[in-house]
């Protein structure tokens, strides 16, 4: 998960609003402030499910929702690796339910890598 600050937030001050260890979140600059990414402590292998229910654990809901006036934005996002000339994400109506359902204030993003390992 991304959230996106406005360039005077410090890594302290996210942390104290998060629910993670500093070691889960690294952070750089972009256009719109500083992006901080959160990646689940989940292996890469377990069900979209699973990842999402493991961020939203270390994400309060007050974060989620933009509460805190330096969260410039948030986004799902979710990789695909692929090891092959095309590649595919299923996602189940009950996935599609949770993310509506419980992110509504966040958006989403698919993203697709090519597979490194041999």
């Amino acid at each position: 998960m991304n959230i996106i600050t406005d360039k005077t937030v410090t890594e302290e001050k996210l942390l104290s609003h998060l629910n993670i260890e500093r070691s889960l979140i690294t952070s750089r600059d972009v256009k719109k402030g500083v992006q901080w990414t959160i990646e689940s402590k989940l292996k890469p292998t377990a069900l979209p499910e699973d990842h999402l229910n493991n961020l939203l654990s270390q994400i309060p809901h007050r974060v989620l929702n933009h509460t805190y006036d330096f969260i410039r934005g948030i986004f799902l996002v979710i990789a695909v690796f692929y090891d092959t000339a095309m590649c595919s994400l299923a996602l189940s109506s009950r996935d599609l339910n949770l993310i509506s359902s419980r992110l509504p204030e966040v958006d989403l993003e698919i993203v697709c890598y090519p597979c490194t390992e041999e």
